[in-house]
């Protein structure tokens, strides 16, 4: 999984570099190679344009296919870069449990069982006698 931490601030505090590339790993590292790259952006929008102090946007690419985004806003960098890491985790868990399931169903149907029960063997077992 290649991370790369993007900032609108060239003078961007180092320790808030290495908290985002920490909790990304540690967050999202967990999905191994489902994911093939990551890209988070902090931002710091001006006061006139906006509430909060910090912005922190994450897209991921997924292994074969797929993009997910998540984005967040809070009163400091380490805020708003935790609240998006952890919508991106439920993102990235909710899509692969999709992805696994409808790969189930395609089994399923592709083996003749349209209803995805499957066949207990002690019961055609016991059936047959």
């Amino acid at each position: 999984m290649k991370i790369e931490i993007v900032t609108n601030n060239s003078d961007s505090d180092s320790l808030v570099r290495e908290y985002t590339q920490r909790t990304l790993t540690f967050a999202l590292g967990q999905f191994g190679t489902r994911i093939s790259r990551v890209v988070a952006r902090l931002q710091r929008p001006s006061a006139e344009l906006t509430a909060f102090d910090s912005l922190c946007s994450i897209e991921v690419e997924l292994v074969p296919n797929g993009h997910l985004h998540v984005s967040a806003d809070g009163e400091s960098a380490f805020d708003s870069v935790l609240q998006a890491v952890h919508k991106m985790e439920q993102a990235v868990k909710q899509e692969i449990d999709r992805s696994q399931q409808s790969s189930r169903m395609r089994h399923q149907q592709a083996n003749g069982k349209p209803d995805g029960r499957i066949d207990d063997p002690g019961e055609s077992a016991s059936g047959n006698s």
